[in-house]
């Protein structure tokens, strides 16, 4: 039985190990909450995946002290050590779950034919307690009355995918 789509996160966006954070931070969520908790999927190796939510990748940054909006998430220094990925319809979702407790950060890339379509994640991200954003002073996707522009979607819709991303 495969992993039920309900039990996948899909709050993901993948990145090559190129993209800087500036480039990356132009595909989040305009809405600081909605960024802070939206995960950030890197391949480092078949099989293999760096995850991390923004909101970590903003405290990377808060204790770097300096700017690095022109670095590359890849190279960033304290980001998490690389999880597993496992086939969606390849697993129960009771094992999927006992894979994703063993992973660092409780974290488990889902893919389908070898894309990813999400994670299943053991981890609880509060919204109440986000620090101040360390990159308040680099513009985000602008939104108009509820639409994201240069994309034609919702901001209450998942959103949509970069040119060459095929997550969710």
């Amino acid at each position: 039985m495969p992993i039920p789509k309900k039990d996948i996160n899909t709050n993901v966006i993948q990145i090559t190990s190129n993209e800087t954070v500036e480039e990356v931070l132009m595909w989040l969520p305009a809405d600081r909450t909605a960024r802070a908790f939206c995960y950030v999927v890197l391949a480092v190796e078949a099989g293999r995946y760096i995850v991390v939510p923004w909101i970590e990748i903003e405290q990377i940054a808060a204790r770097m002290r300096q700017d690095v909006s022109s670095m590359r998430i890849a190279g960033l220094d304290g980001l998490p050590p690389p999880v597993t990925a496992i086939e969606r319809y390849g697993v129960s979702i009771h094992w999927a779950r006992e894979e994703c407790d063993r992973q660092p950060g409780k974290r488990l890339v889902v893919v389908t034919n070898g894309v990813v379509v999400g994670l299943l994640t053991g981890e609880k991200l509060d919204a109440e307690t986000l620090p101040a954003d360390p990159f308040a002073s680099i513009p985000k996707r602008q939104v108009l009355q509820d639409i994201e522009i240069g994309t034609g979607a919702s901001t209450a819709t998942p959103m949509p995918e970069r040119p060459g991303q095929q997550v969710g």
